[in-house]
């Protein structure tokens, strides 16, 4: 049975179109209020069984006291397509000047955009709110579900929220809890996210990619905020293949991940960071298997890795200040491999932080760059300290190596060329 049901304010104001709204037991609840100017709302929907919003809880835009309001447009095409079905459906609050927008075009089969809520509240003259995008086209079973924005200020000259942009074209791909938070005058946390192909983020993390922290296919960003810390952060993923999985969680302030690419398939993405002015960037993940993690804590940090083969699994570990950390590998079984032995193996046991496939910085200015380039290496790193340095090149195939450095000012640079070498080095 088709339904359409509006409940609106007598200061509200309205832009409502809905075409072909009757075709083909399409649902749609919408419910508007606002004081001094009000909200702005186009749903169009064409196709097959397609919904926007629940019996349980209605789409909703409540703004007050505003200069401008909410604006929200959702056109949906197809069959199947659902919006703001589970949790509390799609919420928009907006208290003044300048609310949240939010536009969500869903076309072809079973997309589902499950529980968008946008929450700006700010007593500044000097205000933009959340602005939210979502593109599902020409694919299957694609799904958002739960993202959430939180703009919150106090009083005093906090411009620009939050921005999402999320893409999603193929079959199968899931995002779940997109999550932007600021507060106070730190501001500007902008998430852009592209996603092609099969059976994306729909799964859980494992290895050094859980290891790290961050919440399995969400991309997270700032703290609640209730806080004190939030802001300024900025992540880009970008996702084509089959079966990867990813998770990416920025907790602080002026957090930056710059371009994530993960191409091929099976792959597995981790990043947490939990600081200020930390900065990951991976350029790309190409091959299949790969398993990566990124930790970084306390203050600008930088990590940048990249990685192009099979079955590799490293990570990279980063707790201190101004520590920086480069990683390049190209090649199978790297990282893990099949172990530590010899040489390698005894200065592994000379810190309890050590970890095969790991690059681990503890303590100030350090500074740690490595190239694998082989097969089967099983490769792991120690600083624990300030001032460290460390430079590798490995090459070759069933390469082994540790290094580990405690104290100040350690410098280490080893390079391994050829098949079946065993280095360790302990500072």
């Amino acid at each position: 049975m088709n339904y359409s049901k509006l409940a609106l304010t007598a200061t509200t104001a309205l832009t409502l179109s809905m075409s072909t709204a009757f075709a083909d037991g399409n649902e749609a609840y919408l419910t508007q209020s606002a004081q001094n100017v009000g909200n702005t709302a186009l749903v169009q929907q064409s196709g097959s069984n397609n919904d926007a919003g629940s019996a349980g809880k209605a789409m909703s835009q409540i703004s007050e006291n505003t200069s401008t309001g909410n604006a929200l447009t959702i056109l949906q095409s197809g069959d199947g397509n659902a919006i703001g079905l589970e949790g509390n459906g799609l919420d928009q609050k907006a208290q003044r000047f300048i609310g949240n927008t939010a536009t969500i075009t869903q076309s072809s089969n079973n997309n589902v955009v499950g529980s968008v809520n946008q929450f700006t509240r700010n007593m500044s003259p000097v205000q933009t709110g959340n602005t939210l995008t979502i593109t599902q086209s020409d694919g299957n079973g694609n799904r958002v579900g739960y993202a959430s924005q939180v703009r919150g200020s106090n009083n005093g000259g906090a411009e620009n929220g939050n921005v999402a942009t999320i893409s999603m074209s193929g079959a199968d791909s899931t995002i779940e809890t997109t999550s932007q938070f600021t507060k106070g005058f730190e501001a500007v946390n902008e998430l852009d996210v592209d996603i092609s192909g099969n059976n994306n983020g729909n799964g859980s993390l494992t290895g050094l990619a859980a290891a790290s922290g961050a919440t399995t296919s969400s991309l997270i960003q700032g703290k609640d905020y209730t806080g004190t810390e939030h802001g300024a952060n900025s992540a880009s993923l970008i996702i084509s293949g089959d079966g990867n999985q990813f998770g990416v969680t920025q907790l602080g302030l002026r957090n930056t991940v710059g371009t994530l690419e993960i191409t091929g398939a099976s792959n597995e993405l981790g990043v947490y960071q939990n600081g200020s002015d930390n900065m990951v960037t991976i350029a790309t993940i190409g091959g299949a298997d790969n398993n990566i993690g990124v930790v970084q804590l306390q203050t600008s940090n930088v990590a940048s890795v990249s990685a192009n083969g099979n079955d590799n699994e490293f990570g990279v570990y980063q707790d201190g200040d101004q520590n920086n950390a480069t990683v390049n590998v190209t090649g199978d079984l790297n990282g893990v491999g099949s172990g530590l032995s010899g040489d390698s193996l005894t200065a592994s046991i000379d810190s309890v932080s050590f970890a095969g496939g790991m690059a681990k910085q503890f303590g100030d200015l350090n500074m740690l760059t490595a190239n694998v380039t082989g097969n089967s290496n099983a490769f792991g790193m120690v600083q624990d300290g300030t001032s460290n340095v460390i430079v590798a090149t490995v090459s070759g195939d069933f390469n082994m190596s540790a290094v580990v450095q405690v104290g100040a000012s350690n410098m280490a640079v080893y390079t391994q060329n050829g098949n079946n070498n065993n280095a360790g080095i302990s500072q």
